[in-house]
């Protein structure tokens, strides 16, 4: 019985110190992720039709390019990178996690290393593309031939000015979506799916050239329609 005891409190013991190492790691700043780098990625719009961005824990800015470049702009360590590659007229951003389960003990890393900023030319791409996890996405005066597709879980999702040729579908779990499209009312038709918040779109309307598609769960939905 005594050395049943002995057993318990050695196992209580390391259980604790444990959990004090990783208090302690999480004092001084550990991340496991390495040492993080600026880095810029360039290439002609002309040569892109569709952009696809596949991130985790990241928050998303994309904005207009004052070129006709698309520029990525983003921070990556040995051990958090990105796969960038274009095939077919396709760029691809994929975030790589390539951390050990030890490497995450202690904190995330600094927020303005998890932040990928994007600029793109107006009318020059077809299609925009963004998935993340856990953080924003925001588009800014932006205008598209064809479709934007943006899903965030764990985020809020805010567009700003978006002017698209077809679908404009939005996503959002524990977060908002929120912001204003360049057009009619009368231009969409509008599928809303909403959990646990308000909206001021109907849940369904018919007619129109283009499709504004919305499901948000755990949050609220407010987009306006305008002129300038």
């Amino acid at each position: 019985m005594k050395k049943a005891k002995i057993i318990i409190w050695v196992v209580v013991l390391a259980v604790l110190l444990f959990f004090a190492t990783l208090f302690v790691l999480s004092l001084c700043g550990v991340t496991g992720a390495g040492q993080f780098t600026a880095k810029d990625y360039v290439t002609l719009a002309e040569d892109i039709d569709k952009i696809n961005i596949n991130v985790e824990d990241r928050e998303v800015e994309v904005t207009v390019s004052q070129d006709a470049q698309i520029h990525i702009n983003y921070f990556e360590s040995e051990k958090e990178y990105y796969d960038i590659s274009t095939h077919d007229g396709k760029l691809n951003v994929r975030f790589v996690d390539d951390k050990t389960w030890i490497d995450y003990i202690g904190l995330k890393s600094s927020f303005e290393y998890r932040k990928v900023k994007i600029e793109i030319p107006n009318d020059l791409i077809s299609n925009l593309n963004i998935t993340t996890t856990n953080e924003n996405i925001k588009v800014s005066n932006l205008n598209l031939q064809q479709d934007l597709k943006l899903n965030s879980n764990g985020g809020s999702i805010e567009i700003n000015s978006i002017l698209v040729g077809g679908t404009i579908n939005l996503t959002a779990k524990n977060g908002n979506i929120t912001g204003s499209i360049l057009g009619s009312w009368d231009e969409y038709s509008i599928d809303t799916t909403i959990k646990k918040g308000e909206s001021n779109l109907p849940s369904e309307k018919q007619d129109g050239t283009k499709h504004l598609i919305t499901n948000c769960n755990n949050g609220d939905i407010n987009i306006q329609f305008i002129t300038e």
